[in-house]
């Protein structure tokens, strides 16, 4: 992310955008490997927050990521 105070989902929406354009030019990113990429790129606000992410690879979605970072984040603003 360029600003850490913000919303992860502007984090995850650029990552999402390269991977469509990685996908044109004919490489493809598995679900899994972005998520990877997501969870790697995040700071140490998120690190118990990707600790238990990374435990749950293989079964994760990305839409369960999306809601567990989203839930972080609200947390991390209420004790801003």
């Amino acid at each position: 992310m360029r600003n850490w105070s913000s919303n992860p989902e502007t984090y995850i929406s650029e990552l999402l955008d390269i991977r469509a354009r990685l996908a044109d030019a004919g490489l493809e990113i598995t679900e899994e490997q972005l998520m990877i990429r997501i969870l790697g790129g995040l700071p140490d606000k998120y690190q118990t927050t990707v600790q238990i992410m990374e435990d749950k690879l293989g079964t994760l979605t990305m839409n369960q990521l999306r809601a567990e970072l989203q839930v972080r984040y609200q947390k991390i603003l209420s004790a801003s």
